[in-house]
Parts: structure tokens; C-alpha cells; sequence
């Protein structure tokens, strides 16, 4: 949850505060916590304390600003109570709301995070009545609703002020349903009934008869209605509700249908068809068949007649490119299918298992481009055509599917008892062996955990024992995190959990036991410093260079293009090559625990040596083992500069080949160019502008209106052009074969 510029998080030993780096998180609670509510710059949550009990905490994100704000209860009896959804804390304006017992009764308080703000806000008529059921709905509109338990229970409204907390009316029973948002109310199951309330007592009201027990509570259509399952006297129905008794109408009942056990519910994506299966007979619960309601037509029918085959339990759809994909077991082997939420548009795409088989624990989920699902260990792929149905691998147990981007990582056992982690494209070849994340039978429990475009996952080895590992879907990027607890058994990280910013979990790193700790979104990597092209003399050792801000940075460098990795060259910030003999492209990948970025991609062009330009500028001279790239003098200068211009490497000097010109009237000039360059047909000159000495560019088509031989082995070239607003500029020299 998130508080200033800082996240809390709820783990196992108490209250993690973190702001997306290791550094800057930490444990400000190191207790049970339960509940919790954002004030803006400070956290309100119920947590446990040996002293205190269950009572209301305040954090401001520091261990020193994390304190009890009042034992309402005194003594280390609790005032607040866990595990159901009448304890919520509730935020309404800039106060936080949610109801404790002080050993004679029960209130609701309020609270702005101070002991002085800590008082209660509404007390029943009577000490042995109690408010109850505070729930969440209507949180949209600003406004909590929560019931009183006297001898006939009320329902009460509150916006958190104390005009704006009033009686709506008397209710069946205190305990509220989970709510579902329609656009003008909230509807919820009270006893064996549906309500409505807007809000107000003539808005509040039962839009189903008292003869329904409803059980189970979806939103659907958009938002737009809610569909109730239930039961009436004998017979298991489902209900259509707009939050008005019009609006409410039953759209399927048992009675109506060739079958006599209706299970399960299911809107996909909260809009569509509402699915449900059903069994002929009370004693065939093996048995069930697919059906669908239409809400556009009415009308309800079997979408798939499986001919009462046991252990067919078709129900998991999918939703997937505006249509619901399922798999179902059938007399003659295991199918998916495609459907709209019609018989006539319910299509067999593919037949998966032939013969009378059992289609086993299956999973099935959503990629970007498509539906990854396993049926009998096998996993396999779909784009939702039949051509495009494919199975990806043999059977092995395949578990565990997690996609990422286009793919799907999942787990494997071999025979061999090993457990491996796999990732799988949309074609069979593509299936990687990443990781064996364990020899160890025993080894069940696996962590895994999508934070960016990275999986994270726990796996053990000989040497390190159970640590935290990272993969980015290759066996190059599938590495260790940390060696937190160096040697077996390893800081045995379990619970991992993301919330998209970090990732949570637990692990001992032999010093300060079981705590909880965070890995950020290491995606916060930015190359500050690219390597730089460069031409290099045959033979010589030319060295690269690039530097990335970020945690606990590696280096990795490769000769190819971007995204080669086959040929790894070192893994230093600073890269010598020794003895080049070729022209070719090189790259460089940095990286740490939680992400990677990868350098731009240079050339290097190797070209003979220059050792006849040196002689040249200075007859006599035998050293053919130069640079021309190296400035001997140290005058910002190369050699190849010095040749070109006509400088001397060995005496410091500012040259200054190109004067400027201008004529005409801003904002656009006329500029004149004035160069003094060698002539060589090996020397190509050119004219860059930038507006930031940062970034340059060529200047385009120059006209050449002057071209002088002086006479010395040098030229004096005039050019034009235009500029339409300040700019620097500079001439730049290149070799050409």
C-alpha cells in the first residue's frame, strides 16, 4: 500500500516500509499486522504487540515514527479482532474509521493517526449491542456502511462526519455480503436476501423474496448488473440483478433445465455470458456439462454435449480475444474449445488426447499473443486456430504456468526427481531448459514471482544451498541474485510476492534469522557513459569503455550485433582488446539483481598501419608501432588530427582548421566555412553542428564555392550554408579506404 512516496507492505513478522531500494527499506514493526489504511504521509494499521495486544498503530515511514496511538483495551487483551471482513479500516476524508472493543463494548472509532484524534466515533444505544459488518462498498461515492446488533439489527451509513452518520433502517440480520458497485448502489446478501441501498432509507430495500439463500455474488456486464447464485426451497438458480426489483429477474434455475445439480459460477472478465455447469443427476457430480445464459438473447443452453462422461468438470474459461476457451473431457479423448457463450458458436479447435484418458490437473492462462494450458503434464500453446494449437513439449509434469510478455515459464519433474525451471515460446522448438532448481524429491516448495520483464524464483544447488534466482527467459540471463547465506542450506527465500514495484519475501541470512526483505525494480539502470566507435590501426589493443548508474552494477561485453550473446569477451566496466586484427561490432550488457540494459552498438574499423603519416609529418621517423588515435602531446589533439591539419604530434598546439563567416540578417544566416586540410583522397572532412556541444550532427549539402591548393601538401576548401538559430560547430576528419 502506498503512503507518500513510500510502500507498506503486510509480510510474516510485521511491517515492511520501503521506498524501491534495498537501502531504503527496512521492518518498522516487528509484529503481527493486519489491517492497514494510507493517511497520505503516514500509515494507520492494526498490528499485535506482547504489551498492547491487537490495537491501532501509526507509521510515518521511520522506525521512530512507528508507534502504538492507543491501547483502547488496556492490558495486552486485544480491542480489535482478525479474520473477517467486518474488520476493515476504513478511510473516509482524512480520517481513518474501523471499530474495537475497550472490555465493555463495542464502538466505532475514528482516528487521524494521533492519540488525541483516537476516539470513538459511534456508539450503539445500548452496551450489549455492537457495531458490525463495516464493509467497503460504497467507498466510490465517499461513503461505509456498516450494521448495528440490537434486537433488530440496523444498517448505518457514514461519509466520517457526524452529520453524514445515519440510521438507513432495521435489517434481517448484522452480517453484510461482499458488496458489489452498481452505478447508482451497492448491492450486497443480507440473511436469505438481496439488498440495494443508495444511501438512504426510501434507496435500501430487498430486491429478492426472503425464499433465497444467496451464496455466491458476481459483478457483470461492465459493471452495469450482478448475478446472485443461490437457492430457492430445493433448487439451485441464478438470479439477474440491476439493484432495483424490477431489474431483478432469475435467468437460470435446476427446474427449468434437464439436470439436478447447478455448480458454479462464472462471469469472464466481469462481462459476456455467464457460464455455469450442471449435472443430470444428484449422484453424478462427476458428470457435469458446460452451459452458458446469454444476456443479449435470453436465452440458456448447453454449449457442449459431453455425453455424461465422468470426470468431466469443464468451467475454467478463458477469456481471450473476444471469445472463452475452455478444455473438456469427452467420450472419445480430451478437446478445447472455443466459445461466444452459444452451442452454435461453441467450436472444437483442436483435439488434444484420443481414447478413453483422464485429462489430469490442468492450468490455463492468458499471454500476450495467446493461451499457454496443460493438459495430462503436457504443456501447449494456442493463437485460437486450430493450426495454431501446438504441443510445445511431451508430458512432464508441466506446473506452475507464469507468463511474461509472449512466454510461459513453468516447472517440470523429471524421472530423475529433478525439479527444473522451463520457458516456452509459442512453437515447440522453443522450449529452454533454464535452471534445475533442485535434485531433492522433497522439494516442493516452489517460489515464483514476475517483477518488470524479469521472473524471480528460489532453487537450490550444492554450493550456495536455497537462495533467490532471476531469469529473463535464457540461460544466460538465468542467474543468482545474492549469495545471502553462503553454503547449504542457504537462506531458503519463501513468500515471494509483487506488487509491480518490488518484489516481497522472506529469507535468513545466517545473521538476523527469518526477516522480511525487498528487492526493488532494478530497472533503474541509465547508461551514463556510451562506448564510443572508434578506427584502430591493425594489431593494436584499443580499449571500450561504458558506465551505467545503479545498484551492485555488473559488466558483460560481446563482439556481434545488439542481443548476440554467443561470443562474451570479459566482464569488465573497461574492455582491452588485444592484438585486433578485424573490423566488427561489439556491445555491452550491464546488469544486476533485478534487471538489465544493453549499450548501443559500436564499430570498430580496423585499418593498416599509419606509420607512413607519421613519417610523412616527420621525415625519418621508423616507429610503425603508433596509434594514430593517441595525442602524444596531450592537446586534445590525435595524431590523425594533427596530420590532417597539419599540427605537430609532438608539440602541444590548438589548431584551429575552420573559420566562420557570417552574412545576412537573423534569425536565418548566410555562414562561410574556411578550411585548411591536407589533401588526400584518404581523408574525408566534415562539417557537425550542435546546439549542445553534446549532440552532434552533420551539416547537410554544403555548397563548396572555393578551392585552393597552397601549394604545401595542403587546401584551403570555402563552403556555405545557412543556420537558423545559434549553433556551434566543428569539422571532423575520417579515414576512408
Amino acid at each position: 500500500m502506498a503512503f507518500g512516496d513510500q510502500l507498506a507492505a503486510k509480510v510474516e513478522t510485521g511491517l515492511l516500509i520501503t521506498d524501491g531500494s534495498l537501502a531504503g527499506s527496512f521492518s518498522v514493526h516487528q509484529d503481527l499486522v493486519f489491517e492497514m489504511a494510507s493517511l497520505d504521509d503516514k500509515m494507520v494499521f492494526s498490528a499485535s504487540s506482547p504489551e498492547a495486544g491487537i490495537e491501532p498503530w501509526v507509521s510515518d515511514g521511520t522506525p521512530e515514527g512507528t508507534h502504538l496511538i492507543r491501547d483502547i483495551r488496556p492490558g495486552s487483551l486485544d480491542s480489535m479482532f482478525r479474520g473477517d471482513r467486518s474488520e476493515f479500516l476504513i478511510r473516509l476524508g482524512d480520517k481513518v474509521y474501523f471499530r474495537a472493543y475497550n472490555g465493555k463494548r463495542m464502538d466505532f472509532w475514528e482516528s487521524d493517526g494521533s492519540a488525541v484524534g483516537t476516539k470513538p466515533f459511534f456508539r450503539p444505544l445500548y452496551e450489549s449491542s455492537e457495531p458490525s459488518a463495516i464493509t467497503t462498498g460504497g467507498m466510490a461515492k465517499g461513503l461505509s456502511y456498516f450494521t448495528e446488533d440490537l434486537v433488530r439489527p440496523k444498517l448505518w451509513v457514514t461519509d466520517g462526519t457526524e452529520s453524514g452518520t445515519r440510521l438507513i433502517r432495521e435489517m434481517d440480520s448484522p452480517s453484510l455480503g461482499i458488496p458489489v458497485e452498481l452505478p447508482d448502489c451497492m448491492v450486497f446478501s443480507n440473511a436469505s436476501r438481496v439488498w440495494r441501498t443508495d444511501g438512504t432509507a426510501a434507496g435500501t430495500y430487498p430486491i429478492t423474496d426472503a425464499t433465497i439463500e444467496p451464496f455466491e455474488l458476481q459483478a457483470g456486464e461492465g459493471g452495469e448488473k450482478a448475478y446472485v447464485r443461490g437457492w430457492q426451497a430445493v433448487t439451485r438458480k441464478i438470479w439477474e440483478v440491476d439493484g432495483s426489483i424490477g431489474g431483478t429477474r432469475e435467468i437460470v434455475s435446476e427446474a427449468n433445465l434437464p439436470g439436478a445439480y447447478l455448480e458454479a459460477l462464472a462471469v469472464p472478465a466481469g462481462e459476456g455470458p455467464v457460464f455455469f455447469r450442471l449435472a443430470e443427476f444428484e449422484w453424478t457430480r462427476d458428470y457435469f456439462e458446460p452451459w452458458a445464459w446469454n444476456s443479449k438473447t435470453g436465452r440458456t443452453e448447453k454449449i457442449l454435449d459431453i455425453e455424461g462422461i465422468s470426470g468431466s468438470r469443464p468451467l475454467d474459461f478463458t477469456a481471450f480475444n473476444s471469445r472463452y476457451w475452455f478444455t473438456a473431457k469427452v467420450f472419445e479423448g480430451i478437446n478445447f474449445y472455443s466459445t461466444n457463450g452459444t452451442a452454435g458458436g461453441t467450436q472444437l479447435v483442436k483435439v488434444i488426447e484420443s481414447g478413453f484418458v483422464s485429462p489430469g490437473f490442468t492450468e490455463m492462462v492468458t499471454a500476450q499473443s495467446g493461451i499457454y494450458f496443460t493438459v495430462r503434464g503436457a504443456l501447449w500453446f494456442s493463437d485460437g486456430t486450430s493450426g495454431g494449437t501446438v504441443k510445445l513439449g511431451p508430458a512432464g509434469g508441466a506446473k506452475r504456468l507464469t507468463p511474461l510478455g509472449d512466454r510461459c515459464f513453468y516447472t517440470i519433474q523429471t524421472s530423475e526427481n529433478e525439479r527444473k525451471l522451463m520457458v516456452a515460446g509459442r512453437t515447440p522448438g522453443s522450449i529452454v531448459d533454464l535452471k534445475t532448481m533442485s535434485t531433492d524429491p522433497a522439494f516442493f516448495s516452489i517460489e515464483m514471482a514476475v517483477l518488470g520483464d524479469l521472473l524471480y524464483f528460489n532453487a537450490e544447488d550444492e554450493a550456495t544451498g536455497e537462495e533467490l534466482w532471476v531469469s529473463d527467459g535464457t540461460v544466460a540471463g538465468t542467474r543468482l541474485v545474492r549469495d545471502e547465506n553462503p553454503g547449504p542450506p542457504g537462506a531458503l527465500p519463501k513468500g515471494l510476492r509483487s506488487d509491480g514495484q518490488g518484489l516481497f519475501f522472506f529469507q535468513n541470512d545466517g545473521i538476523h534469522g527469518n526477516e522480511p526483505w525487498v528487492l526493488d525494480d532494478f530497472g533503474q539502470i541509465f547508461i551514463s557513459s556510451q562506448p564510443k566507435a572508434k578506427m584502430v590501426m591493425q594489431g593494436s589493443s584499443p580499449a571500450l569503455e561504458m558506465d551505467a548508474v545503479g545498484s551492485e552494477i555488473s559488466y558483460e561485453w560481446f563482439a556481434g550485433r545488439s542481443g548476440e550473446t554467443t561470443r562474451s569477451l570479459g566482464r569488465e566496466k573497461r574492455l582491452e582488446i588485444e592484438g585486433i586484427e578485424q573490423s566488427g561490432f561489439y556491445w555491452c550488457r550491464a546488469s544486476n539483481a533485478g534487471s538489465s540494459v544493453d549499450s548501443r552498438e559500436v564499430y570498430l574499423k580496423v585499418v593498416p598501419p599509419f606509420q607512413y603519416w607519421w613519417q610523412q609529418t616527420h621525415p625519418g621517423a621508423a616507429d610503425e608501432t603508433v596509434d594514430l588515435l593517441a595525442d602524444p602531446d596531450f592537446d586534445g589533439n590525435s595524431i590523425l588530427s594533427e596530420f590532417a591539419f597539419g599540427g605537430s604530434p609532438d608539440r602541444a598546439e590548438h589548431l584551429h582548421p575552420l573559420t566562420m563567416d557570417q552574412s545576412g540578417q537573423a534569425p536565418s544566416q548566410r555562414l562561410s566555412a574556411t578550411l585548411r586540410t591536407r589533401i588526400s583522397d584518404q581523408l574525408d572532412f566534415i562539417i557537425q553542428e550542435s546546439h549542445d556541444l553534446i549532440e552532434w550532427t552533420e551539416v547537410e549539402n554544403p555548397e563548396i564555392i572555393d578551392l585552393v591548393n597552397t601549394g604545401d601538401g595542403f587546401a584551403r576548401r570555402s563552403l556555405q550554408f545557412d543556420r537558423n538559430e545559434t549553433t556551434y560547430f566543428r569539422v571532423v576528419v575520417r579515414w576512408v579506404e
